[in-house]
This record gives C-alpha cells, sequence and structure tokens, in this order.
C-alpha cells in the first residue's frame, strides 16, 4: 500500500471503487482503534446505475471507543435492484479526535471476494505492475480525480520486454471516476498476458488495479498502483470543534 500518512488511522479516506447489485456486493469495514468516541461522515459519490450519473449520497455513522462497524453500502445508500451500480467512498471525520481505520470488500454471490484498504496517498505518476487479459482472464482500471482541477491522464500498456503495445490520453473532470477493463481503453492489450501500464496524470489521482477470471477459476484481485513518483498524501480536514 502507498503511505506517505499514517496508514492506521486517517481523518479522511477514499475508496475509489466500489460495485453493488447484479450479484455483486460490497461491505466497509470502519475501525474505531481510539478510546474515545468518533463521528464519521461517510459519503458514496461518482455513483453510476446503468450508465446514468447520481447525486452523491451521505450518511453519519457514530463509533463508540474500539468500535468495529460493517456497513452495506447497497443498503446503507439504498443502491438496491438489479441494475450494477459503482462509484467510489469517501469519509471524514469532523471532529478532533483521531480518525479511523477503513477498508472495503466487494465480491460476487457466488463467492468471489476482493479486500483493499482506504488509499493514503496521491500521485501523478503510477506503475500497474501486471497485465492479465484474454483466454479467459481481465484487467480493469479504475481512476479517481479527487482534486477541483481537471485531469489530462495518459495511460500507456507495454509488453514484458519493453516495447509499447499502446496508449491513450483523455481528460478526467475534477471530482469524477473512470473505470473499465483496459481493453476498452486500449483494444490492443485485448489479447496480452503480462506486461505492465504506466498511468501519468497533471493532476493527483487514485489508481486502482482489477484483476478477475470469467473461467471456472474465478477470482477476484483489487490492487493498488504503485506510484512511482512523490507521494502526496490525502488532505485531511480541519478539525471543527472537540474533542481534542
Amino acid at each position: 500500500m502507498n503511505a506517505a500518512t499514517d496508514a492506521s488511522r486517517l481523518r479522511a479516506g477514499y475508496l475509489p471503487h466500489f460495485a453493488a447489485g447484479r450479484g455483486y456486493r460490497t461491505t466497509l469495514h470502519l475501525i474505531n482503534a481510539s478510546d474515545k468516541e468518533q463521528i464519521i461522515g461517510v459519503t458514496a459519490d461518482g455513483i453510476q446505475t446503468a450508465g446514468q450519473l447520481i447525486p452523491s449520497k451521505t450518511t453519519e455513522r457514530t463509533l463508540l471507543p474500539n468500535q468495529f462497524l460493517e456497513v452495506d453500502v447497497a443498503t446503507e445508500f439504498g443502491l438496491g435492484g438489479s441494475e450494477l451500480t459503482t462509484g467510489y467512498l469517501r469519509w471524514e471525520v469532523p471532529l478532533n479526535t483521531e480518525g479511523v481505520i477503513g477498508f472495503l470488500d466487494y465480491g460476487t454471490a457466488d463467492g468471489m471476494l476482493s479486500a483493499i484498504p482506504a488509499q493514503t496517498a496521491m500521485g501523478t505518476n503510477f506503475l500497474a505492475s501486471h497485465i492479465a487479459q484474454g483466454s479467459g482472464y481481465y484487467t480493469g482500471l479504475a481512476l479517481l480525480n479527487p482534486t477541483a482541477n481537471n485531469a489530462t491522464v495518459d495511460v500507456s500498456a507495454f509488453s514484458p520486454d519493453g516495447n509499447g503495445i499502446g496508449s491513450t490520453t483523455f481528460s478526467l473532470p475534477a471530482g469524477e471516476r473512470r473505470t473499465g477493463l483496459l481493453s476498452e481503453l486500449l483494444p490492443q492489450v485485448s489479447q496480452q498476458l503480462g506486461g505492465y501500464v504506466r498511468v501519468n496524470s497533471n493532476q493527483p489521482l487514485f489508481v486502482v488495479q482489477i484483476f478477475g477470471s470469467s473461467d471456472s477459476l474465478r477470482f477476484l484481485a483489487n490492487v493498488p498502483a504503485q506510484i512511482t513518483g512523490q507521494p502526496m498524501p490525502v488532505p485531511q480536514p480541519a478539525p471543527v470543534g472537540p474533542p481534542a
């Protein structure tokens, strides 16, 4: 995990991808490892259902000292239904407390499961160190621009021997995300086993790589891309009052 701050407790955290509906379910896990009660505001944003963007949704929870909380994302934010719904989660702890530990797991009704911790650092240069696309495997990317500025993003794929396979450039508006199969971004990698992906941006991003299989192996993996430049800590909110 890329970490430029203390990864154990965050007063603001980002989880760049969730999925609910059409056989997927997502659970948010929050741990208050302190001896003080903490208030956490959790927002589901960048929500898309059947290709349509819907408004963000926010909920507030109070965690007692040392409490471990599991939140079903679909139930918490009213995202039920047969259509696939995707988006990202962020939380903030508004009071002057230590923050929480957070991670997300999501999977399918037939047993696939993957987990990822809240991201603690953003970057402008990333390396996604493997490609598995074709022959029953798929590779996806989730890119989130948490800033107030539009980003210009370059995505390039390379073979194991370092030869360029394909590249693309696109705009990622402020506060938005883009997800999809690597082969949708770069059709040249529709049948590519091995290699790596570079992502460069003029604004700080979060980048997560997703691996899966549609054959009898049935697996799912969620891997943060490695920041290759200078990591930038996730901005933490200014506390608005006690407890100290």
